[in-house]
């Protein structure tokens, strides 16, 4: 069975396991475990939501033989679509493949 998460799941969930600590029922580690796995599940799925593969600066630099430093000059020019996961960059594959079939 798979499951999507949306935020307002994890508020829901938020305030229960909240409950459970309160009440005793449940740990502090069990609930930063449940809520990182939880945050970490709705993070993938609304990457994976659109149907564009979404890659990372790494696989970027691999497939274009440059620089980690050349593919960020290429997303300051507006020249690869990306996106903010966490802390890290992901880049569109479909835009990297339209950047290159112009360039």
């Amino acid at each position: 069975m798979e499951f999507s998460y949306t935020s307002e799941t994890l508020k829901y969930l938020r305030h229960h396991l909240q409950a459970g600590i309160a009440t005793g029922n449940i740990t502090l580690k069990e609930f930063t475990g449940v809520m990182s796995t939880l945050e970490n599940t709705l993070i993938m799925d609304r990457t994976n939501d659109e149907s564009d593969n979404w890659l990372k600066v790494k696989d970027v630099q691999l497939r274009l033989s440059v620089s980690r430093q050349t593919v960020s000059r290429l997303i300051q020019a507006n020249k690869l679509k990306v996106k903010k996961v966490r802390r890290s960059i992901r880049i569109s594959e479909k835009s990297l493949n339209d950047y290159l079939r112009t360039s």
